[in-house]
Parts: C-alpha cells; structure tokens; sequence
C-alpha cells in the first residue's frame, strides 16, 4: 500500500501537466496489478482508479471536469510506454452497477491523441 500511496502524491504534477491551470489531482490509484493477456500474448498493468469530484473552488462544469480527468488519466497511463504498446479503458460506476460500463477499445499509444 506504501507503493500506491507514493504514486497517488505523484498525481499532483500529473494535475498539472496541462500548463498549471489546475493544480487538483483529478484521480487516485485503488489497485495496481500486472497481467498476463494470453489470448493476446502480452503483459498488461492494470490500473483501478477513482475519479474523483471536483475542488470546492473548481467552477467548472461536471462534463468539463470530467474530459479534463480522463486526459490526466491518458497522460499518467502512457507517460512511460512505447510507440507500439497498447491501451485500453473501460468507465464504470461502481455505486450504480445498472449503467453500463463505457469504453476505449485496445489500440497503440501512437494511435491516440489527446483531441
């Protein structure tokens, strides 16, 4: 849990990375486990994270603060792989377990941009 812990006091410059207009770290890291995809004959890490609401002060709309989290959440993800390494994401709610879950299919990291 120390490691975790470590890496979430990390977020605060991931926060920032989009020119210091918000300083918030927009998300914390539950679980971080590394998998073996068989089926794809690939090594995975597993990432479980909250999204977290945003700052008191934060005036933004809910939609905005959301895009914003998930772009950090893109940035953290892909800061230390590869052209040719693989991301995938998948959004649930865990408090309402009857909206589906929304996602990204695998695809390249030189594959996604950030518009």
């Amino acid at each position: 849990m120390a490691t975790l812990d470590r890496v979430n006091e990390a977020l605060v410059a991931i926060g920032s990375s989009d020119g210091g207009e918000n300083d918030d770290v927009r998300f914390t890291i539950d679980n971080k486990t590394n998998k073996q995809y068989r089926r794809f004959n690939a090594a995975g890490t597993e990432l479980i994270v909250r999204l977290l609401p945003p700052a008191l002060r934060d005036n933004s709309y809910a939609i905005m603060h959301f895009q914003v989290s998930v772009k950090d959440l893109f940035y953290y993800a892909l800061r230390d792989v590869n052209d040719s390494d693989m991301l995938g994401i998948t959004i649930s709610n865990e408090n309402n377990l009857l909206v589906k879950p929304i996602g990204i299919s695998f695809r390249r990291k030189d594959q996604l941009s950030s518009k």
